[in-house]
């Protein structure tokens, strides 16, 4: 059996997002598992208080980036809501 670099994106404690259907979420990475080809975590999902394993897929780094790309979507949801308000009132 040969010995397979597995590269490891997240720590343990560290705060990510987390991508599912319903969006995404900040999430703490509570696990790191290796017995899979890849590896994958368990997560805490601060939403609900739940454990979820994922894998790095869902995942990725809660960084500057990614705080000015959701509250460039929060304005642009805020502009287009007052663009509508404006029309139908």
């Amino acid at each position: 059996m040969s010995s397979v670099e597995r590269k490891i994106n997240y720590n343990v404690d560290e705060k990510v997002i987390y991508s599912s259907t319903d969006g995404y979420e900040e999430v703490t990475i509570a696990k790191v598992h290796l017995d899979d080809i890849e590896p994958y975590y368990t997560i805490i999902r601060h939403s609900c208080n739940r454990e979820k394993q994922t894998d790095n897929c869902h995942l990725q780094k809660y960084n500057s980036w990614t705080i000015h790309s959701r509250i460039l979507v929060m304005l642009y949801i805020s502009w287009v809501l007052s663009i509508y308000v404006s029309e139908h009132t």
